[in-house]
C-alpha cells in the first residue's frame, strides 16, 4: 500500500481557463503538471486518483488528472465538499483571472474537508494499493501527517505557483 499525495494551486488542475467577458475556452498549458502526474502514472505505478475539485467537475470541465486517469485505464475519484465559498480566499475580482491574493485556513470548514478527504482515500487505498490524492496546498501537510501516524506508507509533494511560468497558458 503506498500513497502519494501532491498538494496544488488548483488552477493548474483545470483544462479550461477563463475567457475575456465570460465563459471558458480549453485550456493550452498545463503542460508541466501533466507531465508530473504522468509521472506519477507511468513510474510510480498509481492506479487511482482522487481529486480534490469542484462538486460537479465531470459537467464543467474534466480536470488534467481525469483526462489522464481515462487515458492510463485508472479509477478517478472527486473529492468534493460543495462548492468554495468567497470567505476561503480573498480573489483579485479586477477582470484578471482568479487569484487567491491571501486566504484564512479556516480550521473548522478545513478540518472538515480534511476528514472527509481522508475517508475517501481511505476508502480507494482498500481498493487499489497505490493511490494519488490531488489536493489544495493547504491540506496536503495535514493529510500526509494523518496518514504517517496510521502507519500508511506516504509521500507528500507540492506542485504549485514554480510551475505556472506563462499565466497565458494557465
Amino acid at each position: 500500500m503506498k500513497l502519494f499525495i501532491v498538494g496544488t494551486d488548483h488552477r493548474l488542475q483545470q483544462s479550461i481557463a477563463p475567457k475575456d467577458g465570460g465563459g471558458w475556452i480549453p485550456r493550452t498549458g498545463g503542460r508541466k503538471f501533466r507531465r508530473g502526474i504522468d509521472y506519477f502514472l507511468m513510474a510510480l505505478g498509481v492506479k487511482a486518483i482522487c481529486e480534490e475539485g469542484h462538486a460537479r467537475q465531470e459537467e464543467i470541465a474534466p480536470t488534467i488528472c481525469s483526462v489522464l486517469a481515462k487515458q492510463h485505464n485508472v479509477s478517478w475519484t472527486c473529492m468534493a465538499m460543495g462548492e468554495p465559498e468567497l470567505q476561503d480566499g480573498l480573489i483579485d475580482l479586477r477582470g484578471f483571472p482568479p487569484e487567491v491574493i491571501a486566504g484564512r485556513y479556516r480550521l473548522d470548514k478545513q478540518s472538515q474537508r480534511e476528514d472527509y478527504m481522508s475517508s475517501i482515500i481511505r476508502h480507494v487505498l482498500e481498493q487499489s494499493e497505490t493511490v494519488l490524492a490531488v489536493v489544495g496546498f493547504t491540506h496536503a501537510g495535514v493529510l500526509g501527517r494523518r496518514f504517517e501516524k496510521d502507519g500508511i506508507p506516504v509521500e507528500v509533494f507540492q506542485m504549485t505557483s514554480g510551475l505556472v511560468l506563462d499565466e497565458g497558458q494557465t
